[in-house]
């Protein structure tokens, strides 16, 4: 395995800082969050020159960039003003700068249809409606993003059209299998969808090019639900079997071009050297790793550090 950080967890500091200390821990990728008023451009209007020099910054501390990171824009400009919109305007912008800079991944959100979820009712069709305006609105973007050279991977999120691995499959049909689709999948999110991280993967692991490994801990108060996400390794979710399985999808990291690269996101929400020891004890515990080769892995850094861990 190897280790990674999206910079969001140093999201208190500057780019350039950030990304000296994303390096200290001896990790070997970064996803960036770029979206309009993010936490390393000031501006609230995404800038194409911005972001590839800011892709450059991590290539020249000797990192490779596994994704851009837009979910605010891609979810917002859905719900509040379409494409035209400056969340729409910022989205294409940064479908652009990773097409400029040779970032093969985009990560975002591709929203929610009025109507999608759950039972249809009491229109039959209201599901089928809402997944074909998905499609509608995400295919001129696929297309464009594929003309690019991108990959856009949909966050399957609780609240999201597509949450689950029954509305991924459905979101897949409904965008006729395009080869700009992808999936940036959340264990803690499925989890808390009561999904199945290992059946998404059996299912749709051919679509899943970047991976957040969050973890989930059920509460005894259902209130509390919304906020039971845990450390990756002290949930409920199989890190082991999860690294077994990402590897029979035939999917790789270390490529930084390669469109079927997966990387394994861990985010957690305490300490990132407490999160990367989880990690490790538990696959170590299954022969499916090494001990990291990072040992200069900082603790109390962030109280959000966020690692990313992807299989070679």
């Amino acid at each position: 395995m190897r280790l990674g950080l999206n910079l969001a967890a140093l999201g208190d500091r500057s780019l350039q800082q950030a990304l000296l200390d994303a390096a200290a821990f001896g990790i070997d990728a970064v996803e960036i969050p770029v979206h309009g008023g993010g936490p390393f451009f000031a501006s609230e209007e995404v800038e194409i020159a911005t972001i590839v020099a800011a892709v450059e910054a991590v290539r020249e501390v000797g990192l490779k960039v596994s994704a851009l990171d837009n979910h605010v824009d891609s979810h917002g400009w859905m719900a509040n003003g379409g494409v035209d919109s400056l969340a729409g305007r910022n989205f294409l912008k940064t479908m652009e700068s990773a097409g400029e800079a040779g970032v093969p991944l985009v990560t975002c959100f591709f929203g929610e249809a009025p109507g999608s979820h759950w039972f249809p009712w009491p229109d039959p069709k209201e599901r089928d409606t809402a997944f074909q305006k998905l499609a509608t609105t995400w295919i001129p973007y696929l297309e464009h993003a594929q003309r690019l050279g991108v990959r856009l991977a949909h966050e399957p999120h609780p609240r999201q059209s597509a949450f689950d691995l029954e509305s991924c499959l459905r979101l897949e049909e409904a965008l006729d299998g395009h080869p700009a689709f992808a999936i940036n999948l959340d264990v803690g999110n499925l989890l808390l969808s009561h999904g199945d991280p290992l059946e998404f993967l059996r299912h749709l692991g051919v679509r899943v090019a970047h991976l957040h490994a969050k973890d989930y801990r059920p509460q005894r108060q259902e209130a509390r639900r919304d906020w039971s996400f845990a450390i990756a390794g002290s949930g409920v979710a199989d890190w082991a079997a999860l690294a077994d399985a990402i590897r029979r999808c035939g999917v790789c990291f270390h490529r930084e071009r390669r469109p079927s690269c997966t990387s394994l996101h861990a985010e957690a929400p305490h300490d990132f050297h407490h999160t990367i020891d989880l990690i490790f004890m538990k696959l170590r515990r299954h022969g499916q790793t090494q001990s990291p080769c990072c040992p200069t892995f900082r603790m109390g850094e962030t109280a959000k550090a966020q690692a990313l861990c992807s299989s070679l």
